[in-house]
């Protein structure tokens, strides 16, 4: 699902950050796909109201950007995480006995979007058998990847942007420019996003 966003007044590296960024946000329990564009506009709202706050002598522009991605974005996770820890919240049992709209009555479970439930909690719905089969055609992208590529998908699995950053002393933009190639080489290789 690509966005409609317009980036106007940021430069391509603070798009692409927020682009990236909020295709992650968009994955976590607490949001779902269908936020994405309402996370980059949250984003890039942020932005264009700090960017007069930069001030060269202290760090680089990139580095500015990054930072306050990275704090709207901790700001978004604890709002949406404070909203779901409110005790005013009503909760239930599924197995409750609601009118649906067409008059008949059912269970509150027959509600429930399994495909949005499992997205929401990270369990795939794909059969054993296509997820064997994408299993196997990452496998073989990563073979054909250069030796940096694969060792860079390697320290993804595990660890963030910037501690890999710190680990090896490559700039963070450096670093997303890499995982840009890799998206490039994954989608020629037929793979592309899920869900």
């Amino acid at each position: 699902m690509g966005s409609t966003n317009r980036f106007e007044g940021i430069d391509e590296y603070a798009a692409n950050l927020i682009r990236h960024k909020a295709r992650q946000l968009a994955r976590r329990p607490e949001f779902s796909q269908t936020d994405q564009e309402d996370l980059e506009q949250e984003m890039i709202l942020d932005l264009l109201r700090r960017l007069p706050q930069y001030d060269p002598q202290r760090s680089p522009r990139n580095a500015f950007i990054t930072r306050v991605v990275n704090h709207m974005i901790a700001r978004l996770i604890e709002f949406h995480r404070a909203g779901s820890r409110d005790s005013g919240t009503p909760t239930g049992s599924l197995n409750h006995e609601v009118v649906h709209a067409d008059g008949s009555v059912g269970d509150l479970v027959q509600t429930v979007d399994e495909a949005a439930c499992h997205r929401r909690t990270g369990i795939t719905s794909f059969p054993e058998r296509e997820r064997l089969d994408m299993k196997l055609d990452v496998e073989t992208a990563l073979r054909d990847l250069p030796e940096d590529l694969r060792r860079l998908c390697k320290l993804l699995q595990s660890k963030t942007v910037t501690e890999i950053s710190r680990e090896t002393g490559i700039p963070r933009p450096t670093l997303y420019d890499a995982m840009e190639r890799v998206k490039e080489r994954f989608q020629k290789a037929g793979l592309k996003k899920i869900g």
